[in-house]
């Protein structure tokens, strides 16, 4: 560029060029470097847009597979209880008719199987309570997303123990925050 303007002074000095033709191609110059700015100025603004769509994507994808998951559990406690009750129900009305003594009765556990079902059911109380956080999950985004839609927001879950606590009681903004960046970057540098 320092060459092209060298050129077209010495074709000035030379009267080879005239001078509004000099004015013209500098314009032309300034022109072109503007452009270049303002296209390196609009990719900048985009790659930090994508990154920003990006990074929500990121949080979308997780809300949603955190829903998964909890929808996922609470389908496994139910078939659980289901296969359960309906164990116990059929037994009723088997044996509701009979005098049922001790042999009996370890025929029917055996028949039935209790212990394995009590492990069945105690998997999936276990699972469902791991995932408990996710319920409180659930209602945060409800109530961030769709509160102003409907002008009302989704209750607190009701603790069974004092013992127990709710998402927000457990995790601190600042740290959850510091966790999921970390997350992110692991995410994005791997993409």
């Amino acid at each position: 560029m320092l060459i092209y303007i060298t050129a077209l002074i010495y074709l000035y000095n030379y009267q080879s060029i005239k001078l509004s033709t000099i004015l013209n191609n500098f314009t032309a110059i300034i022109g072109w470097i503007i452009a270049l700015l303002l296209i390196a100025i609009h990719l900048r603004k985009n790659r930090e847009y994508n990154m920003t769509i990006n990074k929500k994507d990121v949080r979308k994808n997780y809300c949603i597979k955190a829903f998964e998951k909890f929808n996922i559990e609470i389908t496994n406690l139910s078939e659980a209880i289901i296969k359960i009750g309906n164990s116990y129900l059929s037994t009723q009305v088997y044996y509701s008719e009979f005098s049922i003594d001790q042999e009996e009765i370890k025929e029917i556990i055996k028949e039935l199987n209790i212990n394995n079902q009590f492990v069945i059911i105690s998997k999936a109380i276990q699972n469902f309570l791991m995932l408990s956080y996710l319920y409180d999950l659930r209602i945060e985004i409800m109530n961030k997303f769709m509160s102003d839609i409907f002008k009302t927001n989704v209750p607190e879950r009701k603790l069974l123990r004092k013992s127990k606590r709710l998402l927000r009681e457990v995790a601190i903004k600042e740290e959850v925050e510091k966790e999921f960046s970390q997350l992110e970057n692991q995410y994005l540098n791997k993409n």
